[in-house]
């Protein structure tokens, strides 16, 4: 109960904070035309921020196959604590511990990832996180080691966040302010939405085909997604 406690304590302290926040960020007062109007602005706002993504090969395929990252992600994720339990063969707390080493992952990679980024490129840098997030994946799943598969969430939490400073970086260059918003909206839609239907498509598949499918069934699309990405955009990479 200790921990539901404290996560629903610091959330409550957060929202009392939100509300101390000056209005500055709100949205431009409309003409009072009713709900119709609120609506129909709505609708607006939405198929223009994903009107100027399709038009945009980069940041579309970016957001395609981050969702596809996501799903993959949370599938595996959502069977880790039973992997730690039933085949690591540890005791429950191990998994908090696991979960804090791969964090470090992603926090050494967010103090890294601007050298990395400006030695490598945008696109190269894709291509390494989601190729390192594939092969930890795959390692993950064929181990049965605690300490390989500790180092094996700390890659992956860092390549996990090599790719997501990249694709947030680009989405921020090249989306017009006007449109930021929106374009972030959808690929949040898009992230959460896969997210979602990755973690039950890998739960029922770890209840099919055993605990380690989905981390050894979602490496390879992963790899090869990541693989396409980055050569139909190879001549951006060049440049």
């Amino acid at each position: 109960m200790l921990p539901f406690a404290v996560n629903a304590g610091t959330l409550g302290v957060a929202v009392l904070l939100l509300l101390t926040l000056p209005g500055v960020f709100g949205p431009a007062p409309r003409a009072p035309d009713g709900e119709q109007s609120a609506r129909s602005s709505l609708r607006h706002d939405f198929a223009e921020g994903l009107r100027w993504l399709w038009q945009h090969p980069e940041m579309r395929d970016v957001t395609i196959v981050a969702g596809l990252v996501s799903a993959l992600d949370a599938a595996w994720f959502a069977v880790l604590v039973l992997f730690v339990v039933r085949d690591l063969h540890q005791q429950p707390g191990s998994y908090g511990l696991l979960l804090a080493i791969g964090a470090l992952g992603g926090v050494a990679t967010g103090s890294a990832g601007a050298v990395l980024t400006r030695r490598l490129g945008p696109w190269r840098s894709l291509l390494l996180g989601g190729l390192a997030m594939a092969a930890s994946q795959a390692g993950l799943g064929l181990t049965g080691n605690v300490i390989i598969a500790a180092a094996m969430l700390f890659i992956s939490s860092g390549a996990w966040a090599l790719f997501n400073i990249i694709a947030v970086t680009m989405r921020q260059r090249q989306v017009p302010a006007a449109l930021l918003g929106r374009v972030s909206s959808l690929f949040g839609i898009v992230t959460r939405g896969t997210e979602a239907v990755g973690a039950i498509a890998g739960g029922a598949l770890a209840a099919t085909a055993g605990i380690r499918a989905p981390m050894l069934a979602g490496a390879p699309p992963l790899a090869a997604a990541v693989a396409i990405l980055a050569w139909r955009h190879r001549r951006a990479r060049a440049r």
